[in-house]
């Protein structure tokens, strides 16, 4: 029995652990696959994550905004509301270390606004604290993880995530954080907004990467203004003199 070239995408994604490099060099090089191989594994994958739906580059379900952005995925793993993926979505990204229920609430009234869903990271900071607003709003929610979807990290998006509409990952479920799925979590996460919403930027945050990103994708970017006692140590207001729209 011959493999698709859907159960080919997926079973490749199962055995690279997702890696869209590792993924890539398979296709181009046209690396043998093992038919018994592929199939044992892909019978094992669905008969322990029933509750996971694959979507891959190669379906209609797949969002056409994210075929545009940088590396799409291969495959993503979903756990909800599939269909939000396709909705108006609008993302957000903010300091872990800091809370502001001010730019939370400025999100949350962008959103209303403009009748769209939240995409949003892992759970910490002003990530947890306008994630927790937006669904307290009745908001529809999207989590992008920076791991597979059994494993949660931090901790604490485990019990928010029980919450979301839709969760997430371009990794296995099994497959742990690392510290270079961050970076494509972000890109994956621009890529499917059409607009960027911004917490506190501190100078060496990763925040900043993902302004980059929205930048090279032609997405509008809303920062959240900063106190002037404030000014020197964030950027927030260095990059709306520098263009970026104000987020009130």
């Amino acid at each position: 029995m011959s493999l698709t070239a859907r159960e080919i995408l997926i079973y490749l994604s199962l055995k690279n652990n997702g890696k869209w490099e590792d993924i890539y060099e398979n296709i181009s090089q046209r690396k043998e696959i093992s038919n018994e191989e592929a199939l044992e594994t892909l019978k094992s994958f669905q008969e322990e994550n029933k509750d996971i739906k694959v979507i891959t580059i190669l379906d209609e379900e797949y969002p056409e905004i994210l075929k545009q952005g940088y590396r799409p995925p291969f495959v993503l793993f979903c756990k909800g509301d599939t269909t939000l993926l396709k909705e108006n979505i609008i993302a957000f990204l903010g300091s872990r270390e800091k809370t502001n229920p001010y730019i939370a609430q400025a999100t949350i009234n962008k959103l209303k606004e403009e009748n769209s869903v939240l995409i949003t990271t892992t759970s910490r900071g002003e990530n947890a604290e306008t994630l927790s607003t937006a669904i307290e709003n009745g908001i529809k929610t999207i989590l992008v993880l920076s791991s597979g979807i059994s494993k949660y990290f931090p901790l604490e998006t485990k019990e928010i995530s029980k919450k979301v509409n839709l969760i997430i990952s371009e990794y296995p479920p099994q497959v742990s954080v690392d510290k270079k799925f961050f970076v494509r979590s972000k890109q994956i996460l621009v890529s499917l907004c059409k607009s960027l919403c911004v917490g506190h930027i501190n100078p060496n945050s990763g925040i900043l990467l993902g302004i980059h990103f929205a930048l090279e994708g032609g997405k509008d970017i809303f920062v959240a203004p900063v106190d002037l006692s404030e000014s020197s140590k964030y950027k927030n207001n260095e990059i709306i003199e520098e263009g970026a729209y104000i987020l009130r």
